[in-house]
């Protein structure tokens, strides 16, 4: 949870009592009441909308959470207003922070838009064809008709098919890389480790006294 009071603490015992519900969970807090402003709701709605097309997963929870152990689980919660300050979230920010959610499905996204690519470019053509066919076949296309169509067809087609070959190779090249294991490469951006020591504890008995 923040420390900023947008997390209540209030809300810690709703977490806790859906954890001892599904001990087998991560309970995270959904927010059934928000505090922001109606464009940034707006705005977040479109995001999620875009989220789910993307990877096909479902997103309406932050970093408050009850972590265990999956699967997932989502507990009401309202969200607080600040303690103190303003956010230093701008724009840009909340776009990288989005971006970098979506991140996680890579794999999906790449699968899912090139599903899309392919869909755009077969219709494309079976457009092409189908106005190739009228201009050949009947007497139905006007003047100038079927290059004009047939010409917008084709920039749709050769436009799809460099976002593909864009995108693949993007992605093929991000695959070349070496992944990031946390537990491998956390050290660089560790400062300082705590580590703790078991204490041993020394009982001093009193010497037994004559026994009455």
């Amino acid at each position: 949870m923040d420390g900023d009071g947008q997390d209540r603490p209030v809300d810690i015992a709703l977490l806790l009592a859906a954890s001892f519900r599904h001990p087998q969970h991560i309970v995270f807090a959904r927010r059934a009441k928000r505090s922001e402003s109606y464009p940034f709701r707006l705005w977040y709605g479109a995001y999620k909308l875009l989220f789910y097309a993307l990877t096909g997963q479902s997103i309406n929870f932050g970093n408050f959470c009850d972590a265990f152990t999956a699967p997932l689980h989502d507990g009401p919660t309202a969200r607080g207003g600040r303690f103190a300050g303003r956010s230093r979230m701008n724009v840009v920010s909340l776009v990288l922070h989005g971006l970098t959610a979506m991140s996680v499905y890579a794999d999906t996204i790449f699968a899912r838009i090139l599903l899309a690519a392919a869909f755009v470019a077969a219709t494309a053509t079976f457009g092409i064809a189908t106005v190739v066919g009228i201009r050949t076949a009947t007497d139905l296309a006007i003047p100038g008709w079927a290059t004009v169509a047939a010409g917008d067809l084709l920039i749709i087609l050769l436009q799809t098919l460099v976002i593909v070959v864009a995108v693949t190779l993007t992605f093929l090249a991000s695959r070349s890389q070496r992944p990031f294991v946390p537990i491998a490469d956390c050290p660089p951006f560790v400062a300082h480790r705590e580590r703790c020591r078991p204490r041993r504890y020394v009982v001093e008995l009193a010497p037994a006294g004559p026994i009455e």
